[in-house]
């Protein structure tokens, strides 16, 4: 299957989805937020408080000097733009930790009446047992006689509470008033997502909660992978260490690591996706505007 093909059986499989809630957002305008707090945070949403901030030319160097070719380009612009991203919005990650144990928690395991192979693989970061580790559930199809590209999600909640599979192992939540984790038992506020339906299109389905990667509560950072690259106190980051966006982004590239070696997974072409199909709905509106107005 090459990329135009694959392109096209992706929108064939959420276009669906976006369609059947366009009709729920046509009224939606967009809200008016206030300042203050945001899960105990300090935000502002009005640009005139904002001071005098001088964007800088992205086709400017950081030296003053005006990109003129595609080379000076990729080879300098582009690495001093991802630099000041790093420093100054998402923190600087670490590379591939040197300790990984890929646990294969179940190998090839049948679901969906056959339709599907099931992978429940737990990646181990650091040593003993008390060191993080992420749930990954792998659905690949049974019918394809080759590596399968798949969808992966990083998503809110355990795997178990995502989809309608009773073999899939309870994963872990934040307990918010106990601060700490917790059998994902509860039921979810959250959908589920339509794996069968995706691995009928011959996709395969990569899904883990980014609480197994980094919580996102206050606080919490000794509880994630932050915690294994700290100095001291994880609590006491530099200004530029990484926070949770960058953290979640680094578990997704080591879920990468682990398909990389995964015989029933084209590692090649895996797509991140958005769960929510108001995302969805959003991506296929501003596309189509581009397009009208010649973008």
């Amino acid at each position: 299957m090459n990329t135009r093909h694959f392109l096209a059986s992706l929108a064939a499989t959420l276009l669906p989805l976006a369609i059947g809630v366009v009709a729920d957002c046509r009224a939606t305008e967009l809200p008016d937020y206030p300042d203050g707090e945001v899960a105990g945070i300090a935000v502002n949403y009005t640009d005139s408080k904002a001071g005098g901030t001088e964007l800088p030319d992205p086709l400017a160097t950081d030296s003053g000097e005006r990109v003129a070719t595609t080379d000076q380009w990729w080879d300098e612009r582009r690495a001093e733009i991802h630099a000041h991203f790093a420093s100054y919005q998402f923190g600087h990650a670490p590379g591939k930790p040197a300790e990984v144990r890929y646990e294969v928690v179940e190998d090839r395991g049948a679901a969906f009446d056959g339709a599907a192979v099931r992978r429940q693989v737990a990646i181990h970061f650091g040593e003993g047992d008390s060191a993080p580790w992420v749930d990954v559930l792998i659905y690949t199809p049974t019918s394809s006689a080759v590596p399968a590209p798949v969808l992966m999600s990083i998503g809110f909640i355990a795997n178990n509470q995502v989809v309608d599979d009773p073999e899939v192992r309870v994963g872990r939540a934040w307990d918010r008033q106990t601060n700490q984790r917790v059998a994902a038992t509860a039921p979810s506020r959250f959908g589920k997502v339509p794996a069968k339906q995706i691995v009928e299109q011959g996709f395969g389905l990569v899904r883990f909660c980014y609480g197994d990667v980094d919580v996102d509560a206050p606080a919490a950072a000794a509880h994630g992978v932050r915690a294994l690259y700290a100095e001291g106190d994880p609590l006491a980051r530099n200004p530029d260490a990484w926070g949770s966006i960058a953290a979640w982004a680094w578990g997704v590239s080591r879920v990468v690591d682990y398909l990389e070696q995964d015989d029933l997974v084209d590692a090649r072409r895996v797509a991140l996706y958005a769960v929510n199909p108001l995302t969805v709905v959003r991506l296929v509106l501003m596309r189509w505007l581009g397009r009208l107005r010649g973008g």
